[in-house]
């Protein structure tokens, strides 16, 4: 992933504390449950919008998929 500078904090965290942060890889089994997710600071009349995506689908030695939008 290209880097970026995040317009605001965020945290994701997925069941048995496993913290999502850019460049990190997680199997599967890992993300299967839904993460909490806390966005911290900013006006809280804002709205946000979190996409989970995967860009090598099915996986990166045979991306034939592509990007795949899991929610």
């Amino acid at each position: 992933m290209d880097y970026f500078t995040p317009s605001i904090k965020m945290t994701v965290v997925y069941p048995n504390n496993k913290l999502v942060s850019n460049g990190h890889e997680f199997f599967p089994s890992a993300v299967a449950s839904k993460p909490r997710v806390e966005i911290h600071g900013g006006d809280l009349r804002s709205f946000f919008t979190l996409v989970m995506t995967d860009p090598d689908v099915p996986g990166p030695s045979d991306p034939f998929l592509r990007e795949h939008l899991h929610w």
